[in-house]
């Protein structure tokens, strides 16, 4: 079996060179000129291929005719300062259309496309499924972009493309680079102000979403999205537990929403003022204010997509960070067991006052700017 990989690089792609290696597969690893390529030249059965999503002639030289698989992983991710919100766009949409214009004139076999939980609604507090509405949050140029390139690859299929989407919820695990990691190193240097953002979210292991799409090259469906999840958190819970693992002082309180929107603008200002990397931008501000909560179900049953629990995942990031040097060992922090299949923990149903269907019942951590990362 032969696999072409864009986004090869960063945070799922590396999972996902793993992945299909242990499974055997040749692998074409699509990577930019400028990309570090230290993390990939162990793996075996990966072969390289330099271009750009944006340089359609350079996914026309890369990808091989008749690839059993296309994993389009490639994205510009995070919420990025105003202005940066450009190269996103062009990023998600036109590198989707140039991907899957390319798969479709190379006959691969199937495309497996990496979407986001956020291209669907959430803002009426339900708990979110495949069946959910369409985000409409324009607004947001990660949820948005993204959405977009769904629609893309949705084109595709009616063009013959044989597609299967998958929607990750916020993902936490080792070679994580630019996005969750940064709230050890937070909490690893010390909270300035120890107060928490009030949001929650569903959150997954990187290891096992990159299982997941490994699976639905064998098991999904043409042309139907899964959305994959986990135990549900709020923001005090992860910053508690990555305290507890760093043995380092954690939040000892929740901000209310709108005071910590209002914070994140002001930090933003003054630092972009003084020539300083801002904590926050406040599309990041607004975001983890929010409750983005989904059920993997259909995953489970249909991929055979298995959960971690929130401590697995944050230990497997805090060891990997402590290996590449960017944390203080820590000789009392043991091996995890593999847990029991995830259910509705972390107090999953009193988050918005939600039930086990998902139907309303009732009515700090220094977040930093997460950088786009485009792989």
């Amino acid at each position: 079996m032969k696999a072409f990989v864009t986004g090869s690089t960063g945070f799922l792609g590396i999972h996902l060179l793993q992945e299909l290696s242990r499974e055997g597969w040749e692998i074409v690893a699509f990577h930019r000129k400028t990309s570090d390529l230290t993390e990939l030249r162990g793996i075996p059965g990966v072969t390289f291929a330099e271009g750009d999503v944006l340089d359609r002639a350079s996914l026309r030289r890369a990808m091989p005719g008749g690839v059993d698989a296309v994993f389009h992983a490639a994205a510009s991710v995070g919420f990025l300062r105003p202005g940066g919100e450009r190269d996103q766009y062009a990023v998600n949409r036109q590198g989707t259309v140039n991907a899957t214009e390319t798969a479709l004139e190379k006959k691969a076999r199937r495309f497996i496309h990496t979407s986001s939980v956020l291209t669907y609604d959430f803002s009426d507090g339900r708990r979110i499924t495949e069946e959910s509405r369409d985000t409409t949050r324009s607004g947001c140029a990660y949820a948005w972009s993204k959405l977009l390139a769904d629609r893309e690859v949705e084109k595709a299929v009616a063009s013959g493309l044989d597609a299967v989407f998958l929607h990750p919820s916020a993902i936490f695990g080792a070679h994580d680079k630019a996005t969750w990691s940064k709230m050890f190193r937070e909490v690893q240097r010390g909270l300035h102000i120890p107060l928490a953002p009030p949001g929650a979210a569903t959150v997954c292991h990187m290891r096992k979403v990159a299982q997941a799409h490994v699976g639905a090259f064998h098991r999904g469906r043409r042309g139907e999205h899964y959305v994959l999840g986990g135990p549900d958190a709020t923001m005090m819970e992860i910053a508690s537990e990555v305290a507890r693992i760093l043995g380092r002082p954690g939040p000892r309180a929740v901000v209310p929403a709108l005071l910590f929107r209002l914070f994140g603008r002001i930090e933003y200002r003054i630092s972009t003022l003084f020539g300083i990397d801002p904590m926050l931008t406040p599309s990041l501000a607004d975001m983890l204010c929010e409750t983005v909560l989904c059920d993997s179900s259909k995953a489970e049953r249909e991929l055979g997509y298995r959960p971690s629990s929130l401590r697995e995942m944050l230990l497997d990031c805090h060891r990997w960070m402590v290996a590449a040097g960017m944390l203080p060992a820590r000789p009392d922090v043991g091996p995890v067991a593999e847990p029991a299949p995830v259910g509705r923990c972390a107090g999953a149903n009193r988050i918005r006052g939600l039930d086990g269907a998902g139907t309303p019942v009732g009515a700090g951590v220094e977040a930093t700017a997460s950088a786009p990362e485009r792989n």
